[in-house]
């Protein structure tokens, strides 16, 4: 109580007249500073810290993964389309009140990036965002939405999808390094910031692959293995392939992974 009655009566009034100062050049004064000191700065790894998970519906529409898949990537692309050209009506308040929509622009395209003391959110411009990246068994596929200026369709996805999973039948020498390098975006931040920069980037090739994946609209994991959710217990473990999978194949950097 002492300590809480000399700030009132000695630092309150100037540490308040910097936060007014602060307000009047800022569009919100808490959010740089939580962004920053709470969010970016924490070095713990973010694959249970910060990620969190959202599941699907229980009932499955058609067992071929594939088709799945596509429809996701094909209506997910649709919403970004929406949001890339401003088209997305913002939510409401009690039909009133409209709510601010800027926080859509980085839903899309967004990565976060590791930083030996602090990590860094960095966005594309659409323009540039206009690929998925898809991740299979330890290998990376870089897929595009539009073709000849028109969004792809579900069934062209679908093909392009079957394609990677012959190839991952006919071929799968794929060393050991590479089907676990996903899992150091699950390390600590500034363990997977030294490899990322003393290893990765130091091959033009990986640099090149890091800057499509850190560009993607989003990353679509193909799976082995059915969603199951009959029972709770059945639901609880399918969460935690949501949440973390493996721990090898999910990429935790990016702002959304199916």
């Amino acid at each position: 109580e002492s300590m809480a009655a000399t700030f009132e009566t000695s630092l309150v009034t100037q540490v308040q007249r910097y936060l007014w100062l602060w307000w009047l050049c800022s569009k919100n004064y808490v959010s740089e500073w939580w962004m920053k000191y709470v969010y970016l700065r924490g070095r713990s790894p973010i694959m249970v810290n910060s990620n969190f998970y959202i599941l699907d519906t229980a009932t499955i529409s058609t067992p071929i993964q594939t088709a799945r898949a596509s429809i996701i990537i094909n209506t997910v692309a649709r919403f970004k389309d929406t949001i890339d050209h401003e088209r997305l009506e913002p939510l409401m308040i009690h039909g009133t009140v409209p709510l601010c929509m800027a926080q859509y622009e980085r839903t899309f395209g967004t990565t976060r990036v590791p930083g030996r003391e602090q990590d860094e959110i960095v966005h594309v411009p659409a323009a540039q965002s206009q690929h998925v990246v898809v991740m299979r068994r330890g290998r990376f596929y870089e897929m595009p939405l539009r073709w000849n200026g028109r969004l792809l369709t579900a069934p062209e996805i679908e093909e392009r999808l079957q394609c990677i999973l012959d190839e991952d039948v006919l071929d799968s020498d794929v060393p050991q390094s590479h089907r676990h390098l996903p899992a150091m975006t699950g390390v600590g931040r500034t363990t997977w910031a030294q490899f990322r920069e003393e290893v990765i980037l130091a091959d033009p090739t990986n640099r090149l692959t890091l800057e499509r994946i850190d560009a993607a609209a989003f990353i679509m994991v193909l799976d082995d293995g059915a969603p199951d959710m009959d029972t709770p217990e059945k639901m609880a473990a399918f969460g935690k392939q949501g949440l973390h999978g493996s721990g090898c194949n999910r990429w935790f950097d990016k702002s959304i992974v199916f």
